[in-house]
């Protein structure tokens, strides 16, 4: 009994928690619109803050970065990185493989940097935008639950599609955005083009051959 009362007070946080990151994001309070700058008050950190733990502590960030097939040796690219999911990435590509944790919030690099002291397989990028990696140095990009806070949504893709490997792989999710707008957004400039979905998780390969013939003309 006591055991299923924890899980429910845990997914009604969750929810809570949620409802009030959705309100906030309506209302503007989290990033300006046209813009990439931050404008999230304190309360709106401590309310993302929640949402993610609460992801980690029912396992559903874990069980969205096993769908996506991370291995060990593999460079990963965790665009708006939040807090935490970074390190279950890192476990996954091992001593071997690397993870970039990158995102714009200052307190969330904070709280990753706070948490990875004894990860060495971790590096934090503090960036509205550009990563600074080389060109074709990653295999896999996770985007997750993030693009919608995006405002140059196509630079966005041009940079991710940038550092991605020529096999590589572009994880994201279009929380928060109309599935039919989120594809027409990816699929324009014809960088990348959509493998599979797998739950709320959309695959896309990179259109190497395209940018290929961009960059000669």
């Amino acid at each position: 009994m006591a055991e299923k009362l924890t899980i429910f007070l845990i997914v009604e946080a969750l929810a809570l928690a949620q409802f009030g990151l959705g309100v906030l994001m309506f209302r503007g309070l989290i990033f300006k619109r046209g813009s990439d700058k931050l404008a999230m008050p304190r309360i709106g950190f401590a309310i993302m803050k929640t949402v993610l733990r609460m992801r980690e502590i029912t396992g559903k960030s874990e069980r969205t970065l096993r769908e996506m097939g991370i291995q060990k040796g593999q460079t990963v690219l965790d665009y708006g990185c939040g807090i935490g999911r970074s390190i279950q990435a890192a476990k996954m590509v091992g001593d071997e493989g690397i993870v970039y944790a990158l995102d714009i919030h200052p307190r969330a690099i904070g709280t990753v940097e706070n948490r990875i002291k004894r990860i060495a397989n971790i590096k934090t990028i503090l960036s509205d935008r550009d990563t600074g990696l080389p060109d074709e140095s990653v295999d896999i990009v996770l985007l997750y639950d993030v693009f919608q806070m995006i405002s140059e949504k196509e630079k966005l893709l041009e940079e991710l599609h940038r550092v991605l490997k020529s096999d590589g792989i572009l994880f994201a999710t279009a929380e928060h955005l109309d599935p039919e707008e989120f594809m027409n957004i990816v699929a324009k400039g014809n960088l990348f083009t959509l493998v599979e979905q797998r739950g709320e998780v959309f695959m896309f390969k990179k259109d190497w051959e395209i940018m290929g013939g961009l960059k000669n003309e």
